[in-house]
């Protein structure tokens, strides 16, 4: 969803010590920086969890991020950002995906809204080389659910598939190309990006996986001792105070709550996807940032009965069914009334 920023939002992040520019990067610290200007429109994913003490130093998109990672890149609305992560600039996600499959893979074939293409269909029809407007071909999108775990460090200029899982404590090196999963506590580089080592050894890296140390509270770590530059004395340390460590409890923001003064009126699927029309079919994805064919609940009532549930949420009764989101982005109808056929108001 489009938000202002405004003397309101900016509150609100500055509540939790959410920074917009990063600082300190000489060894000493510095006054916090502001980027964004009053009245600039930002995207903004309305289920992103935003938590304390996290900067995002690029871009005008908001999106889930945890505590003590830093973003220096302009990463997409649907991405999530583990705790503790550490992403360089230049890092870009691979945009459209043209219909390799087809004959043809120009906007000619599939986007007749472009420039070029809109320009020559109106020549056409107006001199009658054509009669009606040609099918368009199919240009299906992978799901975009870029997803940082935790202790996630990727360097400068890397390009990453929109749909690729990077593993907790996992390294990507500079000028890489990321096409497929990365797992934990793997480095990866060149182009396309292939493994190069683990950082530790099997079992510690399985350890360090299942300590989970970044659920817990950081002041706690300190505090007991925790040394975080010997892996093996941090696995064995850990486990003596582990006890005494209280969980993670850092002060957050959704994105919903940022946009609270916005019309954004779109429902929320039970997969966190938004729901859309596209070309009379009934569609869901992660692209918050993208308002077209979104439809609310006042405009889906000329077509279906939209039932509002006891938990707070609305189902859509069409001829047939149910409607019922699917995994994979498509929709369809269900005699029955679950989980899937259950949508929330994102505003």
């Amino acid at each position: 969803m489009k938000i202002k920023y405004t003397y309101a939002v900016e509150a609100k992040l500055e509540a939790i010590h959410f920074f917009q520019a990063r600082s300190g990067m000489k060894g000493r610290p510095q006054a916090p920086k502001k980027r964004f200007r009053l009245g600039a429109v930002l995207s903004v994913n309305p289920e992103a969890t935003i938590e304390a003490f996290s900067t995002i130093a690029a871009g005008e998109n908001l999106f889930t991020i945890g505590a003590f990672s830093s973003v220096a890149s302009a990463l997409p609305p649907y991405a999530t950002v583990g705790r503790f992560c550490s992403v360089a600039p230049g890092v870009r996600v691979m945009g459209f995906k043209h219909p390799v499959q087809a004959v043809c893979q120009s906007s000619a074939v599939f986007n007749f809204s472009r420039e070029f293409v809109h320009a020559y269909l109106e020549k056409s029809f107006a001199s009658g080389d054509l009669k009606a407007r040609p099918p368009r071909v199919p240009t299906p999108q992978p799901p975009r659910i870029l997803h940082l775990g935790h202790d996630v460090w990727i360097g400068e200029n890397c390009t990453i598939a929109p749909n690729v899982s990077i593993g907790n404590g996992a390294i990507v090196a500079s000028g890489s190309h990321v096409v497929k999963d990365v797992p934990p506590y793997a480095i990866v580089g060149g182009n396309p990006a292939k493994l190069i080592r683990y950082r530790f050894p099997t079992e510690i890296c399985e350890e360090l996986s299942r300590t989970r140390w970044w659920d817990y509270e950081l002041s706690d770590l300190f505090s007991n001792d925790v040394s975080f530059a010997d892996p093996e004395g941090f696995i064995s340390k850990f486990h003596q105070v582990s006890g005494h460590l209280r969980p993670a409890c850092y002060p957050k923001v959704m994105g919903h709550e940022l946009g609270t003064e916005s019309a954004f009126r779109g429902l929320i699927t039970c997969h966190g996807t938004i729901l859309r029309m596209q070309d009379g079919n009934f569609c869901h994805d992660m692209n918050f940032a993208i308002e077209q064919g979104i439809v609310s609940p006042d405009e889906l009532r000329q077509t279906a009965t939209v039932e509002q549930n006891e938990d707070g949420t609305v189902s859509l009764h069409l001829p047939g069914g149910y409607l019922s989101a699917r995994r994979d982005g498509t929709t369809k109808l269900s005699r029955q009334k679950d989980a899937w056929e259950r949508f929330r108001t994102a505003a």
